[in-house]
């Protein structure tokens, strides 16, 4: 991919993530066609965020995010978002969205947000090291450029182990929009590979993986056009299905983001 391509990219995934309503609570958009015949599940995520971010005048991204992937979407054929406030208090509000393609519902989300309050701060020791490092990832993941570290483990013992680790930036500058950036981090929220499947690691060929359900928890903001460490760990396979976990850290060591995934993981 060439630099003028991939910097066309960035500048279309920001204005995809801006939005303007085209009715109260209503909005709508055509997802790219990157990626073949169905969106990147990052994309559709990433769509929603900024939609009920931006709903009745809000600005802030979320705190976490629910969400059911129903049928896959289209590139090129425009989706429809509508976004219900279900619940405003003081400190939380909660909004519903629904995206639809040719009339048909293809996901929904429920996102919550919370205004910030001051309380003790915590976390686990951080995997970051020295800086980014790693072997870039030769699939196309458009507007962004990856390192991939190598996998730790790919053996039957991978439970819990790391599947799937990279630095990951976007190629081009985020605006000063928190409603943006949370959609940015959504969006390389999904940039799992092959981590849901432990024991066929770096494996396309002969399996079917699809997003079934997702859910977030954005613990600070994160600026994706800095590096950041995404790490995968898989909790199980079984039945087909595969659960994830991914943690995304700045380059500080701070995490971000907290990510929990069910995949379909089906031969074929």
């Amino acid at each position: 991919m060439t630099a003028e391509t991939r910097s066309d990219q960035v500048r279309e995934l920001l204005a995809d993530f801006t939005l303007t309503e085209s009715a109260p609570g209503t909005f709508e958009v055509t997802p790219p066609d990157w990626y073949g015949p169905r969106l990147f599940g990052g994309h559709t995520v990433a769509y929603a965020t900024a939609a009920a971010a931006r709903v009745d005048g809000g600005h802030r991204g979320p705190h976490s995010a629910h969400c059911y992937f129903l049928r896959p979407v289209r590139p090129s054929v425009p989706l429809t978002m509508t976004v219900e406030v279900v619940r405003r208090s003081r400190s939380f509000r909660t909004n519903e969205v629904r995206m639809a393609q040719d009339g048909a519902c293809v996901f929904t989300m429920t996102a919550q947000f919370h205004e910030d309050e001051t309380a003790e701060e915590w976390q686990p020791p951080s995997p970051v090291g020295e800086g980014p490092s790693g072997e870039p990832d030769p699939w196309d993941w458009g507007p962004f450029e990856l390192l991939v570290l190598p996998n730790p483990v790919a053996a039957v013992d991978a439970t819990e182990q790391v599947t799937r680790r990279h630095w990951v930036r976007l190629t081009g500058p985020l605006p000063d929009d928190a409603a943006t950036a949370a959609a940015v981090a959504a969006y390389v929220s999904d940039m799992t590979a092959s981590g849901a499947r432990p024991l066929s690691l770096g494996r396309w060929d002969g399996y079917l993986d699809a997003s079934l359900d997702h859910a977030l928890w954005f613990h600070r903001p994160i600026r994706l056009d800095e590096w950041a460490l995404f790490e995968v760990r898989c909790a199980v396979n079984h039945a087909g299905r595969s659960l994830i976990r991914g943690s995304l850290y700045d380059a500080d060591g701070r995490l971000c983001l907290s990510m929990a995934q069910e995949m379909l993981i089906r031969e074929i």
